[in-house]
Protein backbone atom coordinates (compact mmCIF):
# COMPACT_ATOMS: atom_id res chain seq x y z
CA UNK A 1 0.00 0.00 0.00
CA UNK A 2 2.85 2.09 0.49
CA UNK A 3 3.67 2.43 -3.26
CA UNK A 4 0.13 3.98 -3.69
CA UNK A 5 0.23 6.61 -0.67
CA UNK A 6 3.95 7.13 -1.43
CA UNK A 7 3.39 7.81 -5.63
CA UNK A 8 4.23 11.24 -6.67
CA UNK A 9 3.14 13.25 -9.39
CA UNK A 10 6.33 12.88 -11.30
CA UNK A 11 6.24 8.74 -11.07
CA UNK A 12 2.89 8.73 -13.05
CA UNK A 13 3.91 9.55 -17.15
CA UNK A 14 0.67 10.17 -18.99
CA UNK A 15 2.47 10.45 -21.84
CA UNK A 16 3.64 6.98 -22.37
CA UNK A 17 1.32 5.65 -20.16
CA UNK A 18 3.26 4.28 -17.59
CA UNK A 19 3.84 4.70 -13.77
CA UNK A 20 7.00 4.26 -11.79
CA UNK A 21 7.09 2.42 -8.79
CA UNK A 22 9.70 2.03 -6.16
CA UNK A 23 8.44 -0.80 -3.94
CA UNK A 24 9.69 -3.18 -1.26
CA UNK A 25 14.14 -2.73 -0.79
CA UNK A 26 13.85 0.78 -3.04
CA UNK A 27 13.26 -2.10 -6.06
CA UNK A 28 12.29 0.24 -9.60
CA UNK A 29 9.58 -1.20 -11.74
CA UNK A 30 7.12 0.17 -14.63
CA UNK A 31 3.75 -0.31 -14.39
CA UNK A 32 1.66 0.06 -17.47
CA UNK A 33 -1.11 1.91 -17.57
CA UNK A 34 -4.45 0.68 -19.19
CA UNK A 35 -6.69 2.67 -21.45
CA UNK A 36 -9.55 2.85 -18.83
CA UNK A 37 -7.59 3.48 -16.49
CA UNK A 38 -5.56 6.41 -18.53
CA UNK A 39 -9.20 7.91 -18.87
CA UNK A 40 -9.93 7.88 -14.80
CA UNK A 41 -6.49 9.30 -14.13
CA UNK A 42 -7.13 11.90 -16.59
CA UNK A 43 -10.52 12.33 -14.51
CA UNK A 44 -8.96 12.44 -11.42
CA UNK A 45 -6.59 15.15 -12.24
CA UNK A 46 -9.20 17.24 -13.62
CA UNK A 47 -11.02 17.41 -10.34
CA UNK A 48 -7.53 17.35 -8.48
CA UNK A 49 -7.36 20.62 -6.20
CA UNK A 50 -4.02 20.24 -4.52
CA UNK A 51 -0.46 21.54 -5.06
CA UNK A 52 0.92 18.77 -3.20
CA UNK A 53 3.31 16.42 -4.99
CA UNK A 54 1.91 13.56 -4.27
CA UNK A 55 -0.30 12.02 -6.30
CA UNK A 56 -3.50 10.84 -4.50
CA UNK A 57 -4.22 13.40 -1.89
CA UNK A 58 -7.68 14.53 0.20
CA UNK A 59 -9.04 17.94 0.17
CA UNK A 60 -7.76 17.92 3.72
CA UNK A 61 -4.08 16.19 3.75
CA UNK A 62 -0.96 16.43 1.73
CA UNK A 63 -1.12 12.50 0.26
CA UNK A 64 -3.75 9.93 1.47
CA UNK A 65 -2.63 7.33 4.53
CA UNK A 66 -3.43 3.57 4.57
CA UNK A 67 -6.50 4.28 6.97
CA UNK A 68 -8.25 6.43 4.29
CA UNK A 69 -7.47 3.80 1.65
CA UNK A 70 -8.89 0.91 3.55
CA UNK A 71 -11.92 2.97 4.20
CA UNK A 72 -12.43 3.56 0.74
CA UNK A 73 -11.83 0.19 -0.42
CA UNK A 74 -14.83 -0.96 2.37
CA UNK A 75 -17.17 1.78 1.08
CA UNK A 76 -16.60 0.41 -2.37
CA UNK A 77 -17.33 -2.98 -1.31
CA UNK A 78 -20.18 -2.36 0.89
CA UNK A 79 -22.16 -0.09 -2.17
CA UNK A 80 -21.13 -3.02 -5.00
CA UNK A 81 -23.15 -5.10 -2.09
CA UNK A 82 -20.04 -7.60 -1.42
CA UNK A 83 -20.34 -9.80 1.68
CA UNK A 84 -16.83 -10.83 1.50
CA UNK A 85 -13.92 -9.09 3.37
CA UNK A 86 -12.00 -8.01 1.20
CA UNK A 87 -8.50 -6.32 1.89
CA UNK A 88 -5.67 -4.11 -0.23
CA UNK A 89 -3.70 -7.67 0.04
CA UNK A 90 -6.50 -9.75 -0.83
CA UNK A 91 -7.31 -7.63 -3.96
CA UNK A 92 -3.40 -7.66 -4.80
CA UNK A 93 -3.55 -11.71 -4.30
CA UNK A 94 -6.57 -11.75 -6.85
CA UNK A 95 -4.89 -9.67 -9.41
CA UNK A 96 -1.73 -11.71 -9.76
CA UNK A 97 -4.11 -14.94 -9.78
CA UNK A 98 -6.70 -13.60 -12.48
CA UNK A 99 -3.70 -12.60 -14.66
CA UNK A 100 -2.17 -16.04 -14.47
CA UNK A 101 -5.47 -17.85 -15.21
CA UNK A 102 -6.28 -15.76 -18.13
CA UNK A 103 -2.54 -16.20 -19.76
CA UNK A 104 -0.16 -13.97 -18.10
CA UNK A 105 3.35 -15.31 -17.89
CA UNK A 106 4.89 -15.67 -14.10
CA UNK A 107 7.40 -13.36 -15.19
CA UNK A 108 4.95 -10.69 -16.21
CA UNK A 109 3.02 -11.63 -12.95
CA UNK A 110 6.22 -11.36 -11.36
CA UNK A 111 7.64 -7.99 -12.82
CA UNK A 112 3.90 -6.36 -12.26
CA UNK A 113 4.31 -7.64 -8.58
CA UNK A 114 7.31 -6.15 -8.01
CA UNK A 115 9.04 -9.78 -6.65
CA UNK A 116 12.37 -10.13 -6.96
CA UNK A 117 12.06 -13.95 -7.09
CA UNK A 118 9.97 -15.86 -9.31
CA UNK A 119 9.70 -18.81 -6.25
CA UNK A 120 7.27 -15.81 -4.40
CA UNK A 121 5.32 -15.46 -7.58
CA UNK A 122 4.58 -18.81 -7.66
CA UNK A 123 2.11 -18.50 -4.40
CA UNK A 124 -0.38 -17.23 -7.08
CA UNK A 125 -0.20 -20.90 -8.76
CA UNK A 126 -1.81 -22.71 -5.94
CA UNK A 127 -5.28 -20.47 -6.28
CA UNK A 128 -5.08 -21.63 -10.14
CA UNK A 129 -4.38 -25.73 -9.40
CA UNK A 130 -7.54 -25.01 -6.73
CA UNK A 131 -9.83 -23.22 -9.36
CA UNK A 132 -8.91 -26.09 -11.83
CA UNK A 133 -10.00 -28.89 -9.50
CA UNK A 134 -13.19 -27.04 -8.93
CA UNK A 135 -13.92 -26.62 -12.63
CA UNK A 136 -12.68 -30.37 -13.22
CA UNK A 137 -15.18 -31.50 -9.97
CA UNK A 138 -17.86 -28.91 -11.62
CA UNK A 139 -17.78 -30.61 -15.01
CA UNK A 140 -17.98 -34.46 -13.20
CA UNK A 141 -21.26 -32.94 -11.13
CA UNK A 142 -22.82 -31.45 -14.51
CA UNK A 143 -21.92 -34.95 -16.23
CA UNK A 144 -23.34 -36.98 -13.38
CA UNK A 145 -26.74 -34.69 -13.44
CA UNK A 146 -27.20 -35.48 -17.12
CA UNK A 147 -26.91 -39.06 -17.15
CA UNK A 148 -29.38 -39.28 -14.21
CA UNK A 149 -31.69 -37.25 -16.84
CA UNK A 150 -31.02 -39.63 -18.96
Amino acid sequence: MSELTNLKMEDVDLKDKVIHVIGKGQKYRKIPISNKLYTILIEYLDNRKSSSNYFFVTRVTAKVSNQYINLCLKEAVKKAEINKDISCHSLRHSFASNLLLKGATIQDVRELMGHADVKTTSIYLHSIAENLRSSVNLLLLLLKQRKMKE
